[in-house]
Order: C-alpha cells, then sequence, then structure tokens
C-alpha cells in the first residue's frame, strides 16, 4: 500500500513508496530575560516538529522600536541539532532598547529549511514575550569631574579626592589606578579618585 507518513516518522510501507507532502512547523525560544552589551549574543533558538535541513544562512529578524536587525543562523550553534536551528546577533555600539525587542519574520536569503521529503517549513510561529531582553550598546560617558577637597595648597603625603559621574551605571574590576592616584567606585555611576601627591 501508499501511506502518508507526514510528521510521524518512516512507516512500513508494502512498495518502496512514501509520500510526505506535511510541511515542517516551528517554535521559536527567545533569549533569557537580561541586559545584554557590547559583544555579548542574542540567541534564539528555533525548534522544529521533524529533521531539517538548512541550506544557505537564512535569519530572524527583530526591531528594537523602529529599528530591525537580523539574527542569522549559526550552522556551529552549541545547541544545533537535526530539529533545532541556532540564530545569533552579536550586540554591537549603538545598538539600544530599554524596553525590550520585538520578534519579527525569518528571511530565507535564498536558502531554504526543508525536511528529508523536500517539504519548506512553515515559518509562521508564536512570538514569545521579549519585554525583559534589554539592549545596552551606547558606552558610558562622564558627565562631569569635581573634587570636594576644599581649595588650597597640598604638600607631598596629603590626598586629593576627584569625583567622577557617569552617563550609566558601570562595574569596575579591581581598582583602576596609575602611578599618581588610586580609585575606589562610591556607587555604579560615582567613581572616587584618590590623588596622592609626592615629591
Amino acid at each position: 500500500g501508499i501511506r502518508d507518513i507526514g510528521v510521524t516518522g518512516v512507516q512500513t510501507c508494502a512498495l518502496p513508496i512514501c509520500i510526505d507532502t506535511t510541511a515542517p512547523t516551528i517554535t521559536v525560544s527567545a533569549p533569557a530575560a537580561d541586559r545584554y552589551g557590547i559583544g555579548e549574543s542574542l540567541t534564539f533558538l528555533v525548534q522544529t516538529n521533524e529533521d531539517v535541513t538548512v541550506v544557505g544562512v537564512p535569519s530572524l529578524t527583530f526591531r528594537f522600536g523602529s529599528v530591525l536587525k537580523q539574527a542569522a543562523y549559526d550552522p556551529a550553534g552549541i545547541f544545533n541539532g537535526p530539529r533545532t536551528l541556532t540564530f545569533t546577533y552579536p550586540v554591537v555600539a549603538g545598538d539600544s532598547s530599554a524596553d525590550g525587542i520585538t520578534l519579527g519574520a525569518f528571511l530565507l536569503n535564498g536558502g531554504s529549511i526543508r525536511d528529508a521529503a523536500g517539504n519548506n517549513a512553515n515559518l509562521s510561529y508564536t512570538a514569545p514575550s521579549l519585554a525583559g531582553v534589554l539592549v545596552d550598546g551606547e558606552l558610558p560617558r562622564v558627565l562631569t569631574v569635581s573634587s570636594s577637597t576644599a581649595n588650597g595648597s597640598y604638600r607631598a603625603g596629603q590626598t586629593i579626592l576627584i569625583q567622577v559621574a557617569f552617563s550609566e551605571p558601570v562595574d569596575v574590576s579591581g581598582l583602576p589606578r596609575s602611578e599618581e592616584h588610586t580609585s575606589e567606585l562610591q556607587s555604579r555611576q560615582y567613581l572616587v579618585c584618590r590623588l596622592l601627591l609626592e615629591k
């Protein structure tokens, strides 16, 4: 007999003829809710309900507000498998979204996503919530440099405090210093430099 195997897997056929006209379907998993900075990647996982083969470099579109971006298919993605496809976008300087991102359509870019029977995948999907996926590709700026030390004359061994205010919270690794001063972070937007006078 001749049977439609659909997406349920290979079935025994009396004749070596099996018909599969059912398109693979997909679901999309979003990156974890977090803040992503320059050099970090937004990773989208696309699950299919049967094995597929990808040709070329399809992409998944998304938006920061009105700005359209594309997460490209990553054939070397660590989560990749016959039913899991990885799409990534590395955050670059200037990217910014304080209220999440919005997913869009897939672009095949001349490629294809097909099952073994040659059926093109149905790339319609229900978009997950991405309100908690925040992107910060803006470099912190120095807003002000001031000193709380009174005007006057100071001699070797005395310390002058200098405060540096940034445009956004920053993380400091260790204690930035030069030969003239050491620093401490009083808050994530306020750096205090202790200028030690030397002979």
